[in-house]
């Protein structure tokens, strides 16, 4: 009988973890069997014969200088197939000495292709210990062939040690650590007050005087205001218990924001009486809702069964939200769709806070302003629909037109479609910018981001371009390239793979044409540019001319500065996200007026033109709730098709505008020179502007700005209008033009620059 099945009667079958109590010898008798080194330098290894929890022996690893393990992991690593999809504990004991960061154990899941699926990590306790059992919880995919456990030390001194391994399912580890039921079972409503509670179900463990439950929210967006525990209490069925209820504190100072001590935790007095096998404790607590859909309430909750004990997690649950009726329909089509070419049209119901309402179902009724009737003039939305439907038409004859859909009181009305001739390019509006779960500071799941920007908001592209860190492998880019290249398969509609490196002298994110890019990062932004090695990529600046204020990294720095316009690339850096949900960051001086909300530091758009950069303009929301579109900050593309190809070379050819959120349709040239060119001129040529804009409510004005002020400007009337400039004055350095337009609504767009050199 092996060491870890004693030592875990309540297991009745043995699962596949190889040499589980680290008895039996490799090959080579220095090493146990299945198990190998990651051995960078200042950390040693050993398959320790003096120390052990069972048997004879054990994995010890330490290491005296934490600086020569960054970034590495000094751990002893073991695969195993996976035992099956669902949530898995591995079980070990873990002994410690002199630990100021604590040991490390990790689980890694990996496909087929032997690609990382997630990273499960599960710190051990710091300082000097003796022998704990510790439980690490995870979840397997059906994708997952094989899963990696890694165990050791990450940018830490100390030495711990590892002995007496076992796998088992979540239920079988209920019944020693306990088990956590979540109340109510059903999704919650947006923006609501609702009464939550856990009750947990003590196992064979128990609760020794001294340990503890800990209730606390994995996302940093979770932890915000609306989710603080309020009204906590708690209920005990052991009579003679005496709990201690803490909450926890909000620490602002971090970034992320974290919470000390969790959002609530619960004691059990040094002098009470023990919790045994099958009492319960219930923890009842409210909150409010969020009012975005995806920011659901997620909670988990840990047992350290006594003072010295290592937290376990017992149970987590996410309470998801549901949307409320539907007060609006939003209807959208194909910006710019060619006479007699097919054209899409979308319909998606929304509630009063702007997210979709999915119970929403009923006969839609269709009408078109600027021409005949649309086909169809009727479409059903089911339940099955999930309050949304796609259909596809067509407009016969170039023009300007709106589509109208009602259902009784429920209606909407398109923005403008805009039937050019046969020889103009399409506009196609997007988010290149958006963050979900797979970033650290986001929430939303990577399944529901394109279904929102294709079939609620009715975007033509997007891009999920989660945090990276800064060194390669970055697990979740796998997930990311699988979410972005899946959403393809939709007729009109596409999506470009990139992610975003957070350097601390300026943000970046990096975009690639093609479906299986690397993940390369670099430290700097040169480092980035030497690693891309003439490769096919976009670094697109963004939120240049703002820090991070009072958020302070670990040094005590702030977590980020201003962009360094220093470095230049003319092949990578030829794009900047102008306006995002932050700011505007056209020019230094704030102006609310044209959204510039930030700045002041002398690092602008209009700044980095004056130092020469050679910069097209978009813009993109930065969202951090995985709802492309949703915030200020849009890109339209002007490209021949809606292909992921042509997107990224239409982009690189700064063949692209910045609208802070709304589809203005503009199309702007210089000397017919499009808008993102560079021209060479004689002195004394004129340079003659022309554009058209069709707005999406009534022009306020229209700026033609030079060199960073505005040149001169025009007043239309109405929703659509031409505007015509000249600038006769000698060219006697390189300049640039650009068109800044502005809604009586607030809403506005930026061209992209044309910038003109003198000859001779």
């Amino acid at each position: 009988m092996t060491a870890w099945l004693v030592l875990l009667p309540w297991l009745l079958t043995p699962l596949p973890v190889p040499n589980a109590g680290l008895e039996e010898a490799a090959a080579n008798g220095a090493a146990p069997a299945g198990w190998q080194i990651t051995f960078p330098d200042g950390a040693q290894h050993v398959w320790d014969s003096t120390v052990a929890h069972g048997g004879q022996r054990s994995l010890r690893v330490s290491a005296a200088d934490a600086a020569k393990l960054a970034p590495n992991v000094a751990a002893w690593r073991c695969s195993l197939p996976a035992p099956g999809v669902g949530e898995w504990v591995l079980s070990l004991w873990v002994r410690g000495q002199d630990l100021p960061a604590g040991g490390m154990v990790r689980v890694r899941p990996l496909n087929a292709a032997n690609e990382p699926l997630g990273n499960f990590g599960f710190p051990t306790a710091r300082g000097t210990f003796e022998w704990r059992r510790q439980h690490c919880r995870f979840t397997l995919s059906a994708e997952t062939q094989t899963i990696e456990l890694v165990l050791g030390l990450q940018k830490a001194t100390g030495t711990v040690w590892f002995d007496d391994l076992a796998l088992h399912s979540a239920a079988s580890a209920a019944e020693v650590v306990g088990r956590a039921e979540f109340s109510p079972a059903e999704a919650l409503p947006v923006k609501s007050e609702q009464r939550l509670s856990v009750t947990w179900t003590a196992g064979s463990d128990g609760l020794q005087p001294g340990g503890s439950l800990l209730i606390e929210a994995p996302s940093w967006r979770e932890q915000r205001n609306w989710y603080q525990v309020r009204e906590l209490q708690a209920t005990c069925s052991r009579a003679g218990a005496r709990l201690t209820l803490q909450r926890g504190r909000l620490q602002n100072q971090t970034w992320p924001p974290a919470w000390v001590g969790g959002l609530a935790s619960l004691t059990l007095a040094a002098d009470s009486v023990a919790l045994r096998h099958g009492d319960r404790v219930t923890v009842a607590w409210t909150i409010t809702t969020a009012t975005v859909l995806t920011e659901g309430a997620s909670f988990e909750v840990s047992v350290a069964a006594s003072a010295d004990a290592p937290a376990n997690l017992v149970g987590r649950h996410r309470w998801e939200l549901a949307g409320g009726p539907a007060v609006r329909l939003n209807v959208t089509a194909t910006p710019t769709p060619l006479p007699g070419a097919p054209a899409r049209v979308s319909i998606a119901a929304f509630d009063a806070l702007d997210n979709p309402a999915a119970a929403f179902s009923g006969k839609v009724t269709l009408s078109l302003e600027g021409g005949p009737s649309p086909r169809p003039t009727a479409v059903g939305i089911s339940p099955a629909d999930q309050g949304r439907v796609r259909l596809i038409t067509q407009f016969a004859q170039p023009g300007i037109y709106r589509v109208t859909a009602r259902c009784g009181e429920v209606a909407g009305r398109s923005h403008p479609i805009w039937v050019s001739a046969a020889n103009q390019q399409g506009i196609w509006f997007g988010d290149l910018h958006v963050h979900g779960e797979a970033s650290a500071d986001a929430v939303g799941p990577q399944r529901y981001t394109h279904v929102y920007a294709r079939d609620c908001l009715g975007l033509d592209f997007a891009a999920i371009s989660d945090h990276a860190a800064l060194g390669p492998p970055w697990e979740p880019w796998q997930r990311t390239k699988q979410a972005n290249n899946a959403a393809r398969d939709v007729p009109f509609y596409d999506t470009i793979n990139g992610y975003e490196l957070s350097f601390r002298n300026g943000h970046k994110n990096v975009y690639f044409p093609d479906d299986d890019p690397p993940f390369l990062s670099g430290t700097n932004t040169k480092l980035l540019w030497q690693q891309l090695g003439g490769r096919e990529a976009l670094t697109i600046p963004h939120t240049p001319n703002t820090d991070s204020g009072t958020a302070l990294n670990a040094q005590g720095e702030k977590v980020w500065t201003t962009m360094d316009w220093a470095p230049r690339n003319e092949q990578y850096q030829r794009v900047v996200e102008l306006v995002q949900v932050r700011s505007s960051y056209e020019q230094d001086a704030r102006d609310p007026s044209l959204r510039v909300t930030q700045g002041g530091f002398k690092a602008s758009v209009q700044d980095a033109l004056a130092q020469g950069h050679t910069l097209g303009f978009i813009g993109s929301t930065d969202t951090h709730d995985g709802l492309p579109g949703s915030k200020q900050g849009w890109a339209a593309v002007v490209a021949p098709r809606l292909e992921r190809r042509a997107l990224w070379e239409a982009l690189r050819d700064r063949h692209c505008y910045a609208t802070s959120g709304a589809r203005i349709l503009l199309r702007m040239t210089l000397n017919e020179a499009v808008m993102g060119r560079e021209l060479t001129l004689p002195r004394t040529t004129p340079r003659e502007v022309r554009c058209e804009v069709v707005g999406t409510a009534p022009l306020q004005r229209i700026d033609l700005i030079r060199d960073g002020q505005v040149l001169t400007s025009a007043s239309p009337e109405g929703e659509a209008a031409t505007f015509r400039a000249f600038d006769d004055t000698p060219l006697t350095a390189r300049r640039y033009y650009y068109l800044r337009v502005l809604q009586r609504d607030s809403q506005m767009a930026w061209s992209s620059p044309v910038w003109v050199t003198p000859r001779g």
